[in-house]
């Protein structure tokens, strides 16, 4: 099997650990840039660090908050129905060098790692630059085991890959099992890739990732649903793995809005005031619509999904044109043993004004 690739989930430290025998001093050289870029000649970022004493030689460096500056991920932009790759500013490629010193000025180098960049997380329990990919030359930034039920706006999933002598087929198939659609959308090329896979085409209820030994290493269910009585709320967020994840809320949907002001008292003009004036005036009149939705019921296993929104940073609603943030702050875990049919109700804030007080 081809050498796994190395992607880097950024909201997550990574560290960069030096430790030579007889080093007192060592240096990262960090190259980042965005598909499409050209790839920079000099280093990004230039980071050093002496030993702390001759018993303490160990050098750490963390990487991640230079990735995220890199990664603008505000805002899904596919409609097609084939394969097409993501938005370049949606992920970023770098390399990084690592050098040890003996002497404090020559440096000798010891590694140079090729990585991808996406805005994901890990866990503790997972460890200190978990290896999401190991041993795989791609990833699927989701989890193709969850099913995905959907109305209207078609989900999409992103596919990370980079290695020559792979090929990568998508395959979409309707309840039947009959084949609606094939596409080769990855030939073997020595550069990182990332696509954006839509989930489903005309009829389909599953899409199949397959390579280039007619071997299925991904398949993703769909379920299309007609909701007779609520509008759905469809929501597209960032999930752990860094990539674009749809929602869809079926049931009851509540929008309010939240109003905020100065009142401040009047200096009247002369002593035969106006009463039609008032004292009192409010200024810096402003305010945020929010809405709470309701899941409708589902499976115990889709927490995985509310804790994602939960912790995501980028939410999209309503066919992603409205950005919003979590007003949900705690949320129980509900089980079929204790709760029997599991409805979860979150709630959101628009993230953008109700007046426009951009300057």
């Amino acid at each position: 099997m081809p050498a796994s690739i190395k992607v880097i989930l950024a909201r997550s430290p990574f560290e960069i650990i030096i430790n030579e025998a007889t080093q007192v001093r060592t240096k990262v050289e960090l190259k980042l840039w965005n598909k499409g870029d050209t790839v920079p000649t000099l280093p990004t970022y230039i980071m050093s660090e002496g030993i702390a004493s001759v018993t303490q030689t160990e050098t750490n460096y963390n990487i991640s908050p230079f990735i995220l500056e890199y990664i603008d991920k505000y805002a899904l932009k596919y409609t097609s129905n084939n394969v097409t790759t993501a938005g370049n500013k949606e992920w970023c490629i770098g390399e990084y060098k690592t050098y040890y010193s003996t002497d404090g000025t020559t440096y000798t180098l010891l590694s140079t790692i090729s990585f991808v960049g996406v805005n994901g997380y890990t866990t503790v329990e997972e460890g200190m630059n978990y290896d999401i990919t190991d041993p795989f030359p791609y990833l699927l930034l989701a989890n193709p085991n969850l099913k995905v039920y959907w109305s209207d706006t078609i989900p999409y999933y992103n596919f990370i890959c980079k290695n020559i002598d792979d090929v990568y087929i998508a395959k979409w198939y309707n309840k039947s099992n009959d084949l609606l659609k094939s596409q080769t959308f990855y030939t073997g090329q020595n550069d990182f890739f990332n696509y954006a896979i839509p989930l489903v085409y005309e009829s389909s209820v599953y899409v199949a990732i397959i390579n280039e030994n007619n071997e299925q290493i991904y398949k993703v269910e769909t379920v299309e649903v007609c909701e007779p009585t609520y509008p759905v709320q469809a929501m597209w967020f960032v999930n752990k793995y860094g990539g674009w994840n749809q929602f869809t809320f079926f049931k009851a949907s509540y929008n309010s809005i939240d109003i905020k002001n100065s009142d401040y008292a009047l200096m009247q003009k002369n002593v035969n005031y106006d009463a039609r004036r008032g004292q009192t005036k409010p200024f810096n009149i402003n305010g945020n619509g929010s809405i709470k939705v309701n899941t409708g019921f589902i499976a115990e296993e889709y927490f995985e999904w509310i804790q994602d929104i939960m912790l995501s940073d980028t939410i999209l609603l309503t066919n992603s044109e409205i950005p919003v943030t979590i007003k949900t702050t705690s949320m129980q875990k509900k089980t079929y043993l204790k709760d029997k049919n599991i409805n979860y109700t979150l709630e959101f804030d628009f993230a953008n004004k109700l007046i426009n007080n951009i300057v």
